[in-house]
């Protein structure tokens, strides 16, 4: 787990198919840096990716992220190709964070909001 993470605040989707719950993704404003939001974890059970669940929720958190007007968007990735591509196609670009706060191999992912 990340030292700065705080699962309990921010705001939380879960994606059902049915009863069963088969995705879900977080955001809260960054500790680290002023007006800016940190996408928190996202996760899609196996027997669903590849339908673009994950990508729909990075649009459902970047739009609440627009709108409630934070400059920026955070996140990071660890060997996950699949979410660094997804970050890059959102138009996230890898920076370096003044304090890291990932395991070595982290990567760090912004989006500059207009």
């Amino acid at each position: 787990m990340d030292e700065h993470e705080d699962y309990l605040v921010g705001a939380w989707w879960i994606v059902w198919d049915g009863k069963e719950p088969v995705a879900f993704c977080g955001y809260r404003a960054a500790v680290t840096e002023p007006n800016t939001a940190y996408l928190s974890r996202c996760g899609v059970l196996a027997s669903h990716r590849g339908r673009g669940i994950q990508k729909k929720l990075l649009q459902v958190r970047l739009r609440r992220i627009k709108a409630l007007r934070f400059n920026s968007a955070i996140s990071t990735t660890y060997l996950n190709t699949v979410s660094a591509n997804n970050l890059i196609r959102a138009g996230f670009r890898l920076y370096d964070p003044r304090a890291p706060w990932g395991s070595p191999g982290t990567c760090y992912w912004r989006k500059e909001f207009p």
